[in-house]
């Protein structure tokens, strides 16, 4: 896997919690953000939210931990339940086709 830049796990990160903007959910928003343990309310006044976001997930210098948000997505609720529907449709349907092909 080719190494990202620190703008590559910038975007990669970011783009997460715009996806709930580009929704227009909001509070889904806001709830992600408390699921990943984001606190909005310590975001110091001067500081623009996608930089207190990235701040938490800063591991160093010009590094990111991209694996860390793809975590946070995957065992946030709404997204784990739909990862598990997924999967049982998934299981269910392979299980139909070897029954058509047994």
């Amino acid at each position: 896997m080719a190494i990202m830049t620190a703008a590559q796990q910038k975007g990669s990160i970011l783009s997460v919690f715009v996806d709930f903007a580009d929704n227009d959910d909001i509070d889904g928003l806001f709830d992600f953000m408390g699921h990943c343990g984001i606190d909005v309310r310590k975001m110091p006044d001067h500081q623009e939210l996608q930089d207190f976001i990235l701040e938490h997930y800063q591991i160093g210098a010009r590094k990111y931990d991209v694996s860390r948000v793809a975590n946070d997505l995957a065992t946030y609720p709404p997204i784990a339940q739909r990862i598990e529907e997924l999967r049982k449709e998934q299981a269910a349907n392979s299980h139909m086709i070897s029954k058509k092909t047994g």
